[in-house]
This record gives structure tokens, C-alpha cells and sequence, in this order.
């Protein structure tokens, strides 16, 4: 019964980075096609590009946690 109990907690525990990671996988997205869309005003096209880059390093942190966080083998 224990078992049981830690394997759903590690599906979920996996369920809430992913979420996490998609939610950001959006915004960056999102950033990215205003830049190119050039509807952010000249003076904070540096400030979204340094903010792009930083949320994108931050996301590879996080699918890397993803990917060590629960073997293959455990989650079914």
C-alpha cells in the first residue's frame, strides 16, 4: 500500500514540474513573438532578450530535473 502511495506521489511530484516547464515553454513563446512582431518599444528590446535568455536557462534547470527526478521505470 506504502508503494502505491509514493508512486502517485512521484506521478504528481512529475505532474507539477511539467506543468511548471509548459507554463514556461509559453511565456517564452510568448516574449519571443513580440520581439518579432517589434511590439516592444526600442529601449526594452535588450531587456526582453536578457529576460528570454534567463527564463529559457531556468527551464533547462528544470527539464533536467524533470528527466533525474523519476527513472523511467517507476512511472508506470
Amino acid at each position: 500500500m506504502e508503494n502505491e502511495k509514493q508512486k502517485i506521489s512521484k506521478k504528481e511530484a512529475l505532474q507539477e514540474l511539467l506543468g511548471k516547464w509548459n507554463d514556461t515553454e509559453v511565456i517564452i513563446n510568448q516574449l519571443q513573438k513580440k520581439l518579432k512582431k517589434n511590439k516592444i518599444k526600442t529601449s526594452q528590446i535588450e531587456v526582453f532578450k536578457s529576460l528570454i535568455d534567463k527564463i529559457t536557462n531556468e527551464n533547462t534547470v528544470l527539464l533536467e530535473k524533470i528527466k533525474t527526478a523519476i527513472p523511467d521505470s517507476e512511472l508506470f
